[in-house]
């Protein structure tokens, strides 16, 4: 009777502590790292003639993306120019890093010509949601190709999409969005502006789903433009309308999550700069916890592979 009483109290125990080992390890299975990049890669046009132009760095471009194996690469300044194979950037990675797919526009008023802000995206890992994609401009009106914001020194783009997250080729319940954009270089209230204009933007997005924002920014994380994008209250920039703004989705800086206590420059100037401030920014949902983040400084058969450092960041999803 006793061996009887003890095999129930042994199965009964199985039966509880079963169900418990596979919620964790349907947990364990729903949870997975997601790698980014950002990285302004300097246009195709510059430094000709020079060891630092575009045909003597894009090996290595290439291949710190293929090392890396990144589900999501956002790219600033980059150039399509049909006419000139050779400075044709966007042509180039389409060619080189065939494993990826792309999202881009040139963000002059021609389409096929142009430089702009290329979304990577690892066709082994997402698929593109393509009823959500596309690219709009920072400016009052941001379906208008070529428009800008009055004192910005050029139009600015957002490539964005909703990517599906793929298991041994099938597509799952989990979706990311991802938007890639390059921040105004001179206009203090278009770095501002666009930066309002892209979180309403994913403010609007269709399903509630983690977001990623990755760019040049052209200011550093004490700047107006990104304190906004962290969720403080700024104080706006009308003078007629000194009202308190603040991001209606509020995003982590992942390198600075990781990282509270450094500034790492990242636009160097071909090493010829020291700014001591990171301009490069690899945005993402809260809910994401950052895992890891670096400001990637080696240089390719001694050249560095632009006048940016690519940053890095890996998120657990």
């Amino acid at each position: 009777m006793k061996k009887y009483l003890l095999g129930l109290l042994i199965l009964a125990a199985t039966f509880v502590v079963s169900p418990v080992r596979a919620d964790d390890a349907v947990k364990a299975a729903d949870s997975f790292d997601i790698r980014v990049l950002t990285f302004n890669i300097r246009l195709s046009y510059g430094e000709i003639g020079q060891p630092e132009e575009w045909k003597n760095r894009r090996p290595g471009a290439v291949e710190l993306i293929k090392r890396g194996d990144y589900d999501f690469v956002g790219i600033q300044e980059a150039i399509l120019a049909p006419n000139r194979e050779e400075l044709s950037q966007v042509d180039n990675l389409k060619a080189d890093l065939p494993g990826y797919g792309m999202i881009y526009r040139s963000r002059d008023v021609s389409e096929d010509r142009g430089e702009g802000t290329p979304l990577l995206y690892n066709k082994s890992r997402w698929m593109l949601d393509e009823s959500e994609c596309g690219v709009f401009w920072l400016s009052p009106t941001p379906d208008i190709p070529g428009s800008k914001f009055e004192d910005a020194a050029c139009p600015r783009t957002v490539c964005w999409g909703r990517f599906i997250r793929l298991e041994n080729g099938k597509p799952t319940d989990k979706a990311v969005y991802f938007y890639n954009t390059h921040l105004d270089h001179i206009g203090l209230k278009a770095r501002f502006e666009g930066a309002m204009t892209l979180a309403q933007f994913i403010a609007k997005r269709k399903h509630n789903d983690p977001v990623f924002v990755t760019g040049d920014m052209n200011c550093p994380k004490d700047s107006p433009a990104m304190r906004y994008l962290a969720g403080a209250k700024i104080t706006s920039t009308d003078p007629n309308k000194k009202i308190e703004i603040q991001s209606p989705v509020p995003l982590i800086d992942v390198h600075a999550v990781l990282h509270p206590n450094t500034d790492e420059q990242t636009y160097h100037a071909w090493g010829k700069g020291n700014f001591n401030k990171r301009i490069d920014f690899i945005w993402a949902s809260p809910c994401l916890k950052p895992v890891s983040s670096r400001v990637i400084t080696e240089k390719f058969n001694g050249l560095f592979l632009s006048d940016h450092h690519p940053v890095e960041g890996t998120v657990k999803y």
